[in-house]
């Protein structure tokens, strides 16, 4: 008698094992997609800028100046899908400065060109790579989340 209870709790706990792994537990986290270039420069130097962002085939134009004259709205493009990063608009105006420049696509190659009114200007142009995981596991999410992350830092020249 002791022996067939034994088997049926071992069958017993077997069975809800195999049940606890068929059934897969998924959160409904998603992440950031897109692509962020981090923009590190040790000045940002008063005055009008220009940035030029060409993603694959698409070219877009925003333009900005420093100091901010408020915090919200100081940079216009003149087509979608460009975000430039303002940060510091409630410090004093020597620490106003631009963070990142934000996509909501990869391209898989994309130029920046940023000048100052004085003539100095950055360059640089690179493939991106993509990082793609599912952020609630392999199996929970339909698709894979895909983003992209580059830190420049500028080396303004004349």
């Amino acid at each position: 008698m002791k022996l067939k209870t034994l088997v049926a709790v071992v069958l017993f706990i077997l069975c809800g094992a195999n049940v606890a792994q068929a059934q897969k537990a998924c959160t409904q986290m998603w992440c950031q997609e897109g692509t962020t270039v981090n923009l590190k420069s040790d000045t940002w130097p008063p005055g009008n800028y220009e940035f030029v962002i060409t993603a694959d085939d698409r070219t877009v134009t925003c333009k900005s100046s420093l100091p901010f004259k408020a915090c919200e709205g100081n940079t216009t493009c003149n087509g979608e899908g460009v975000l430039i990063g303002e940060s510091g608009c409630a410090l004093p105006p020597e620490a106003h400065s631009f963070h990142a420049i934000m996509l909501p696509a990869i391209p898989e190659n994309n130029k920046i060109v940023v000048t100052h009114e004085s003539g100095k200007t950055f360059s640089y142009q690179t493939p991106i790579e993509k990082s793609c995981f599912f952020p609630n596991g392999k199996g929970c999410d339909p698709k894979p989340c895909c983003s992209a992350v580059q830190d420049l830092t500028l080396d303004w020249k004349e």
